[in-house]
């Protein structure tokens, strides 16, 4: 196993320290990892700076939570985690493909909705509370970039619309949706 160098070991322990001021020039040496593992695996309209950007996440972590005793670089360890989260992406990817098979209703179920739309109308003061302060919570974890499309997207307008308003492309615009919903997913499953 090669030892982590001086160096590196001394960014290592300023950024479990809170000092991020030398984590960029680390990142930039394990950054071809992601190159490849871009070039091995697809996630639909990801984009570079998707990838660079779930990189960033993942590496910072692995950083963290890097502990040389265990015999690993953190290089690999890096790839192991973000393999991992890559693989989470795909299989988040691959569940809302097989979703939308099941989103054509029949009639029955249109009445069934309506039910429930009676029913959710009754909803406690404790539970709106509740899903207030779960979408106060929701809204910190996103980007500015990410909160700006989920603002419009809650008032109503596609991926296109938004693409068109805010003059990006509509794969940047779904990816952020993707990201908007995986964090809800996770802070709704927290408070659960």
């Amino acid at each position: 196993m090669q030892q982590v160098d001086l160096d590196e070991a001394k960014i290592i322990a300023e950024v479990k320290a809170d000092d991020t001021h030398n984590f960029e020039r680390l990142f930039n040496k394990y950054h071809p990892i992601i190159k490849k593992m871009r070039q091995k695996y697809t996630i639909r309209s990801f984009d570079w700076d998707d990838w660079m950007q779930e990189g960033r996440i993942v590496f910072f972590n692995s950083v963290v939570n890097y502990d040389a005793d265990l015999k690993i670089t953190l290089g690999a360890f890096f790839k192991n985690n973000f393999r991992n989260r890559i693989f989470s992406i795909l299989r988040f990817e691959m569940a809302y493909k097989r979703k939308a098979g099941f989103a054509a209703q029949s009639l029955e179920e249109l009445e069934e909705a309506e039910t429930l739309g009676q029913q959710v109308s009754r909803i406690t003061p404790q539970n709106q509370l509740m899903v207030k302060e779960t979408y106060a919570e929701y809204e910190t974890l996103l980007s500015p970039f990410e909160k700006e499309v989920s603002v419009l997207l809650f008032q109503g307008l596609r991926p296109d619309q938004i693409a068109d308003r805010l003059g990006y492309d509509v794969a940047k615009i779904e990816n952020a949706l993707l990201r908007c919903k995986q964090k809800l997913s996770r802070q709704l499953y927290e408070h659960r």
